[in-house]
């Protein structure tokens, strides 16, 4: 599969060392019980976004995405890390689905530096501490068509009457999302040139 890079910068003061948690969340992960998942107009927070989200557009955990829950270390001084968030390849025909990724803090200790959280407001300059990923849809979303297998070979006599008819039916497995539309060609044979087709 392939992989996100996840980039997390510590603004303002940068003194000392900190650590914050990243995690996803929405995909069945254990962890959205500490979350307050609350509707709200705008999308400041991850308890908004996983709030105002479709239910249907949610990746799930280790099917779709790697599940995510990194301690990360800001040294003295450092202003961005990189986590990978690592995506999971797979034949299953899928629509757009999307995986939030937040930063939470760990439980504090005594005399821990505990760094503040932006919360998407102007005080913060409208920095989040969540991302949203999300996955395209993959190539065989809307399906896969083929000839049905009583159509593969099929037996005509051109004698019949008044116009011999051949009836050739398609199937579609494995989504049935959008509508399709294939095009379609008589040929004399698997070789045949358009030339011959066409005699």
């Amino acid at each position: 599969g392939d992989s996100v890079a996840i980039v997390i910068r510590r603004d303002a003061g940068v003194s000392g060392s900190v650590t914050v948690i990243l995690r996803t969340v929405g995909g069945g992960e254990s962890w959205i019980s500490e979350i307050n998942v609350q509707p709200s107009p705008n999308n400041f927070t991850i308890g908004s976004v996983l709030a105002n989200r479709l239910a249907a557009a949610a990746a799930t955990a280790n099917a779709d995405y790697a599940q995510l829950d990194s301690a990360v270390t800001f040294a003295d001084g450092e202003t961005s890390k990189t986590v990978q968030l690592s995506i999971i390849k797979d034949a299953i025909p899928e629509l757009e689905e999307t995986v939030l990724v937040y930063i939470s803090l760990p439980a504090s200790s005594p005399g821990a530096q505990m760094p503040r959280l932006a919360d998407g407001t102007a005080k913060d300059g409208f920095k989040t501490s969540y991302a949203l990923v999300t996955i395209v849809r993959n190539g065989i979303y809307n399906g896969i068509i083929s000839v049905a297998p009583d159509s593969r070979e099929t037996v005509v006599s051109e004698d019949a009457s008044p116009n011999p008819v051949v009836r050739i039916q398609l199937q579609r497995s494995g989504s049935l999302s959008a509508d399709v539309t294939v095009s379609w060609q008589a040929k004399v044979s698997l070789t045949s040139t358009p030339a011959d087709d066409a005699a």
